[in-house]
């Protein structure tokens, strides 16, 4: 029994042993035999002219030993002929089977947004992810938002620090000549309010190349609309008040009611209220958030989601006071030269709406649209300031 147990111990072992005339039995590592097998080449006899059997080789112990050349048509080839009906498939690309011929394939080639996950089947990668370099694995994509180094962010930052630092000059020359004659005619108080509405409108360049973010979006929806009302308020209080002053200058030499500094305040900064309304109720009826649009495949953009519509309508209020702001300059434009400013008021108004006229076009037609604003910003503060500062 021992002996027994050793000789099938020794059978058992990867290797081979010899039996009758040469002949080899041979064992894979698990103890199991290796096949044995006679290649038969069916080839047609180049002398005879008969096709027939012809042994050229056999497959022993796992070992592949020719002993003939085969015979294939057209001759005695040296290479070996590729005897399958599918070639294996390239890159990104999967098996599709043959319903007839299990083993026979053609090769299809996986969507841009797919990932191969074996020879048969391709996967979509969820959203924000895309395949890898080796289309095995699905990778986070980067969210992109304007970076504040390349030429989209300096562009609109230099103009807006620009304007910041102009408007600030400005007041500065406000405060220094405040007791002129020139500066107390036009109104100090409102043009505080203007120029300091100023400031809040190249303010808004930082917070919209900022990263989005609930902050950051609920900062856009309140300044943009709040900048705009507080130059345009202004301005159309001041309009009102020169052509109540003219219009009753007609009628009776009895001076018209809330022409003092303190009503036009009153006036305006109810104008402009009213404008902080409209945001909020925008707030309750649209909660500030972001979101993320795919611009093209596997390109991802981080943005605050503001409905257009709803922007528009936040817009529309400041539309209003342009328009009426516009109409008050056009009546007072015939008034003595004495009140200088409302020629250049209305001169800035006339050129606001043609700005505002390509404002709508180049919102709604680019992805980023922060640059839009700057122009009409410029131009208030040019058009409307620089006379009196002369």
């Amino acid at each position: 029994m021992i002996m027994s147990q050793l000789k099938l111990d020794y059978y058992e072992k990867p290797g081979s042993i010899e039996y009758n005339y040469g002949n080899y039995v041979a064992f894979d590592e698990n103890g199991d035999g290796y096949g044995q097998y006679s290649i038969y080449n069916y080839a047609r006899d180049p002398y005879t002219g008969q096709y027939h059997y012809r042994l050229v080789g056999d497959f022993q112990g796992g070992k592949l030993t020719m002993r003939a050349r085969p015979i294939w048509p057209g001759g005695e080839s040296k290479n070996f002929p590729i005897s399958q009906c599918s070639e294996e498939c390239g890159f990104g690309e999967v098996r599709r089977l043959d319903k007839k011929q299990q083993c026979c394939w053609s090769c299809e080639t996986c969507g841009v947004d797919q990932r191969v996950v074996n020879l048969t089947h391709c996967e979509t990668c969820p959203f924000q992810h895309w395949p890898s370099k080796d289309k095995r694995t699905c990778e986070l994509l980067e969210l992109h938002y304007i970076d504040i180094s390349t030429w989209f962010a300096i562009v609109p930052i230099t103009f807006s620090s620009l304007g910041i630092l102009i408007t600030g000059g400005v007041i500065l020359t406000w405060v220094f000549y405040s007791d002129t004659p020139l500066i107390r005619a036009t109104g100090r108080e409102l043009a505080y309010v203007q120029l300091a509405g100023c400031l809040v409108c190249y303010s808004c360049a930082f917070i919209l190349i900022a990263r989005p973010s609930i902050f950051t979006c609920s900062l856009q929806r309140i300044l943009i609309g709040l900048g705009f009302a507080m130059m345009y308020a202004s301005l159309l209080t001041k309009t009102n008040r020169i052509a109540r002053i003219f219009d009753a200058a007609k009628r009776t030499t009895k001076r018209p009611v809330y022409i003092s500094p303190r009503s036009q305040l009153a006036i305006s900064g109810s104008l402009i209220a009213l404008q902080l309304s409209l945001s909020a109720i925008w707030f309750g009826f649209d909660s500030p958030d972001t979101r993320i649009d795919e611009i093209r495949p596997g390109y991802l953009v981080l943005r605050c989601a503001m409905k257009d519509k709803s922007f528009l309508i936040s817009l529309a209020y400041n539309m209003i006071l342009i328009i009426v702001c516009t109409a008050y300059a056009v009546k007072t434009r015939q008034i003595p030269e004495n009140f200088n400013e409302s020629k250049f008021i209305g001169f800035t108004m006339y050129t606001t709406c043609i700005i505002w006229l390509a404002f709508l076009p180049m919102y709604y037609a680019t992805i980023s649209n922060h640059q839009v604003s700057i122009p009409l910003n410029i131009n208030v503060t040019i058009h409307m300031l620089t006379v009196d500062i002369y």
